[in-house]
């Protein structure tokens, strides 16, 4: 992952918790949100690579 990637994900979730901050929301709030996203996303994508390891394993 490239690190102007990074740099760009980091300034958006800044400019994302700003905005909800702006809209009297704690960021506790979004943070709880994006942990769940993430272990989903995470997740999903963990099963996606032992599928793909296993599927080469038999082959």
């Amino acid at each position: 992952m490239s690190k102007v990637y990074l740099t760009r994900f980091a300034e958006d979730l800044h400019t994302l918790i700003e905005e909800h901050i702006g809209n009297g929301v704690p960021p506790e709030d979004l943070v709880d949100e994006l942990v769940k996203q993430c272990n989903s996303t995470f997740g999903h994508y963990n099963i996606e690579y032992i599928r793909r390891v296993e599927s080469e394993l038999v082959l």
